[in-house]
């Protein structure tokens, strides 16, 4: 925590500093001086994020679980909805009615916003993907671009990313935050794919139903 404070101060002195040179130099620099000025504050700004990002996954290894029944239809479809208007070329995501579950709300949300975000982000244009229960797991199925099964066990690792971050932004985070959250519940979390199959990501959380 206090290697990321430390960070901040430089990184937002590295964005506020890169756009002013751009904005008081307005029409002296080159197009190429230009945009590698925005570049370093793009990246500075992703940096940010990422730093944000792994404070996020460190305080659930200590977050209180305050378990209660939980109507996961319903706070599945306040996520998809949320969700939708970061993808709205990713399709829309149908959720099974009747899903109940017993945990810590607020933190399954967690769980769905990072299942359904990539399941959008991933899918093409108009794909979709569903929530449902089978088998006494929940799975988030998709229609998107799929991966190789044999790298199935970096998915869930931090940072460790199977697409490049150019054209699917991302930190790497989520699905680590997935595994972690799902463990915390006394539950497991896996993923079965093939290229350009879409994906499936299945978790257990304790008491479901």
């Amino acid at each position: 925590y206090s290697v990321a404070h430390d960070l901040r101060a430089p990184l937002r002195a590295i964005v506020s500093t890169s756009r002013i040179l751009r904005e008081e130099l307005n029409g002296r620099l080159s197009s190429g001086e230009s945009d590698l000025l925005e570049r370093q504050a793009t990246n500075a700004v992703r940096l940010s994020r990422l730093i944000d990002d792994m404070l996020a996954f460190g305080r659930l290894a200590n977050a209180e679980i305050v378990r209660r029944p939980v109507d996961l239809s319903f706070l599945a479809n306040e996520v998809a909805d949320e969700v939708r208007v970061r993808w709205p070329s990713g399709g829309t995501v149908r959720v099974e009615p009747g899903l109940r579950t017993v945990g810590d709300a607020s933190l399954i949300r967690q769980v769905l916003v990072n299942l359904f975000d990539n399941a959008l982000k991933f899918s093409p244009e108009g794909g979709g993907a569903t929530f449902a229960a089978e088998n006494g797991e929940f799975v988030v199925r998709d229609r998107g671009i799929g991966f190789d099964p044999r790298h199935a066990h970096k998915l869930f690792v931090a940072f460790e990313r199977l697409v490049d971050g150019e054209s699917f932004p991302g930190s790497g985070v989520g699905l680590a935050n997935v595994k972690r959250i799902v463990e915390r519940h006394g539950g497991r979390v896996r993923a079965e794919s093939r290229p350009g199959e879409g994906a499936a990501f299945y978790f257990t959380l304790a008491e479901s139903r």
